[in-house]
C-alpha cells in the first residue's frame, strides 16, 4: 500500500470519529484452579481500539488489485 492510500484511510477513519493512533495493548488473563489469575505472555491490540481498526483496514484494502 502506498502512502496516498494510507493517508486516505486515516482521513476516512478520522471523519468516522476513530483515532487511528489510539493504541490499547491488552493481555488475556487466565484463572488457575487455585483461584489466582495469570497473564498470558502474548500482548495484542484491543479490537475496540483505533489502531486495530486501522491495521485491519490496511489489510483488506491493501490486498485488492
Amino acid at each position: 500500500m502506498n502512502s496516498k492510500k494510507a493517508k486516505l484511510l486515516r482521513k476516512s477513519l478520522k471523519e468516522g470519529g476513530v483515532d487511528w493512533r489510539d493504541s490499547q495493548p491488552v493481555q488475556r488473563e487466565k484463572t488457575l484452579p487455585d483461584g489466582t489469575t495469570e497473564r498470558h505472555p502474548t500482548i495484542f491490540q484491543n479490537p475496540k481500539g483505533g489502531r486495530f481498526a486501522y491495521r485491519a483496514l490496511k489489510k483488506t484494502v491493501g490486498n485488492k488489485k
